[in-house]
């Protein structure tokens, strides 16, 4: 069988025990990207990939988008550079990985995408409802028992960026302010979107926790009590576990205009608390972490049955013993 290779961007991430890491970069790297038969990305790879002949992609995107994205949202917003990198990407597709069918569509007319779709749910979320690491990880991040998370998650603005035009961070939650509000027994875990990590300016607060590096998500959401987002696919990932969820998003209005939304947080997500300010949201959340959240849109998942679709999807497409550059040897 051909070894499952794990891309990495340093020795310190860690990866599953079945997997081989490849550092980015490297001559190995680049050889495997181009030999493996089987490809899968939650994003895209660099501007300079081509598929080899042979080879078989699964695109499974990383998240169900709540803010527009891709030919949805207005072209001054979007870096032309990134836009024609997205349109030269999806041809290479063989096949797209989404939550449902809605997502599905709206993924392929804003990406570009034109291939076959599997809307069988995302995998990852399954590995969510699976092992529970609510213990290590609160016990790994200090937290005390008894003590309520909260998990801080928002997105990134595009008109918030540094001199050089890199996005960073842009953060409504005020730590002091909640801490003062809510007292000792609430900790508060801040994780920054990717784009804004290397720029991110995190409060310092004793009761704080910056988690942008923590490389594993779904253990977060299991060591918190509940999440506070914005406009990110966090919301339905999360959403899952069936614990209370809130939106901090003092810009709706701005943002809903600027960049756009697939929906509108006050009518389509009404069953999630809307607030605009740090105290509000310590209101919603003395009440909110003391009732069961009504059910939202995501889709119960059936255990396995999301995995067992996209591993299938990858065994059909491709016959085993594939060699992608073979046609180099032809001549």
């Amino acid at each position: 069988d051909e070894p499952i290779y794990w891309s990495v961007a340093d020795r310190s991430v860690p990866v599953p025990a079945y997997a081989v890491p490849l550092l980015q970069g490297t001559a190995d790297w680049y050889d495997k990207l181009s030999t493996t038969s089987r490809l899968v990305n939650n994003n895209n790879f660099p501007w300079y990939f081509r598929k080899s002949p042979g080879q078989f992609y699964l695109q499974t995107w990383h998240g169900k988008p709540l803010k527009k994205i891709g030919r949805d949202i207005p072209q001054r917003l979007l870096a032309l550079s990134y836009r024609d990198l997205m349109e030269r990407e999806a041809q290479w597709w063989d096949l797209l990985l989404a939550p449902d069918e809605r997502t599905g569509s709206i993924l392929c007319r804003a990406l570009g995408y034109t291939g076959e779709v599997l809307a069988s749910g995302y995998p990852r979320n399954e590995a969510l409802l699976g092992t529970d690491t609510r213990v290590r990880t609160r016990e790994l991040l200090g937290i005390r028992p008894g003590q309520k998370t909260i998990l801080y998650a928002p997105t990134w603005r595009d008109a918030a960026r540094d001199g050089t035009g890199r996005p960073v961070w842009a953060g409504f939650l005020e730590v002091q302010e909640a801490s003062r509000l809510l007292g000792p027994d609430y900790v508060f875990l801040i994780r920054g979107h990717h784009n804004v990590a290397a720029q991110r300016r995190i409060e310092d607060h004793p009761r704080a926790l910056d988690v942008t590096d923590y490389p594993e998500v779904n253990d977060l959401y299991h060591a918190a009590d509940a999440l506070v987002t914005d406009y990110s696919s966090t919301l339905f990932d999360y959403e899952l576990l069936g614990r209370p969820t809130f939106i901090l998003a003092p810009d709706l209005e701005e943002f809903s205009r600027s960049r756009g939304l697939y929906l509108d947080p006050a009518s389509d997500l009404a069953h999630i608390p809307l607030v605009t300010t740090t105290a509000d949201l310590a209101d919603a959340l003395r009440h909110g972490l003391t009732v069961r959240p009504r059910a939202g849109e995501a889709a119960p998942l059936v255990p396995g049955e999301s995995t067992k679709s996209a591993a299938d999807a990858l065994l059909a497409h491709v016959p085993a013993g594939v060699q992608p550059n073979d046609w180099r040897q032809d001549g």
